[in-house]
């Protein structure tokens, strides 16, 4: 949330070096920094709870152990693409972009509320098929009607929707779904529109 804890943690998530869009709060995307906002979660707690202090512990290094594992697959599956550029309905994943070394161009800002301009929409599907672009990202939470319009001014490309991880829905959480199954979904997603290399 860009006016809750997440954002007011922002400078502590960052350390140098780091190449990531200052004001993009989707530090979720990013295992890297998951990872860190965990260790801030577990001091956090620790602080306020010292006799739990070796269970937030025990919970933190398992959860970090999960999410180094992740950012393994994502910094393999991503090696060696054909395309490295992320044409989104909106700039959500610009986190994740940057730690993988990928490119996101967005029709719209980090709000998915927000209006698209003609202009960009156009400019975004100049670009799409200037850089042999495959498919337009949408989100799950919005309407997919901005992928559409570029994916058709483009030349007909396709349209996948990749997760934010805003939320889950009733129906994922039943089929089991959770932040490690939804990463792993968006990162096949992702490799396939950039022709990656398929991995054992």
């Amino acid at each position: 949330r860009r006016d809750g804890t997440t954002v007011e943690l922002l400078p502590k998530l960052r350390e140098p070096g780091d190449e990531e869009p200052a004001d993009d709060p989707h530090v979720w995307l990013d295992p890297v920094l998951m990872s860190r906002l965990v260790a801030e979660v577990e001091r956090g707690l620790t602080a306020a709870d010292p006799k739990g202090a070796a269970t937030y512990r025990k919970n933190a290094r398992e959860l970090q152990g999960e999410l180094a594992a992740l950012d393994m697959r994502y910094r393999e599956r991503l090696t060696g693409c054909s395309r490295d550029l992320l044409v989104t309905s909106h700039e959500s994943f610009g986190r994740l972009a940057a730690r993988y070394g990928l490119r996101q161009e967005g029709v719209a800002g980090l709000s998915p509320d927000a209006e698209p301009d003609p202009a960009r929409l156009g400019e975004l599907a100049r670009l799409a098929r200037d850089q042999g672009v495959t498919t337009v990202f949408t989100g799950e939470t919005v309407s997919p009607r901005i992928a559409e319009t570029v994916a058709r001014e483009a030349g007909g490309l396709r349209t996948e929707v990749l997760s934010p991880l805003e939320s889950l829905t009733a129906k994922e959480r039943d089929a089991g779904a959770d932040y490690f199954t939804i990463m792993e979904t968006n990162l096949d997603k992702i490799a396939t529109a950039l022709g990656c290399p398929s991995r054992p």
